[in-house]
């Protein structure tokens, strides 16, 4: 029941950097993260919503950044609303919410790919029920389904 992750461009961009990304973007693979020890992912994408409530949002929650300028709607800092919901630096054993940046899921040792799966569905589900927000994941998930 392993759980795989494409890695995605701009992870590569991270380890790489921009140039070594673009001419190594083929060479990065599905990997098992079931068999990644201290790993550190992505957790969401900004969210992106109707200008309406975007704005109902930033109303409510004034610190909450909102991008771009586009006529029908606004995207979200999926990080501040991780972190503002208390889960930056949050631990369930060896999976984990980076303390640095709640953005950030972490595997600090023996974690399985179901168990940061689990965590990221729980931290998504919070987001929801506080801010009526669905985060989306960031990797792409294989072998199994976002959806619990």
């Amino acid at each position: 029941d392993l759980v795989h992750v494409l890695a995605l461009e701009h992870h590569a961009k991270q380890r790489l950097g921009a140039t070594g990304a673009n001419q190594h973007a083929a060479c990065i693979a599905e990997f098992p993260l079931d068999s990644l020890r201290f790993v550190r992912q992505p957790l969401a994408v900004a969210p992106i919503l109707p200008v309406a409530q975007a704005e109902a949002l930033k109303a409510e929650h004034p610190g909450l950044p909102v991008f771009g300028n586009e006529a029908a709607q606004r995207k979200l800092s999926a990080a501040w609303l991780i972190e503002q919901a208390g889960w930056k630096g949050y631990r369930e054993g060896d999976a984990g919410i980076s303390a640095q940046h709640a953005l950030v899921l972490v595997n600090h040792g023996r974690a399985t790919g179901t168990q940061l799966l689990d965590l990221a569905r729980k931290v998504a589900s919070s987001i929801c029920a506080k801010y009526g927000v669905m985060l989306e994941p960031e990797p792409r998930i294989i072998g199994a389904s976002w959806a619990a």
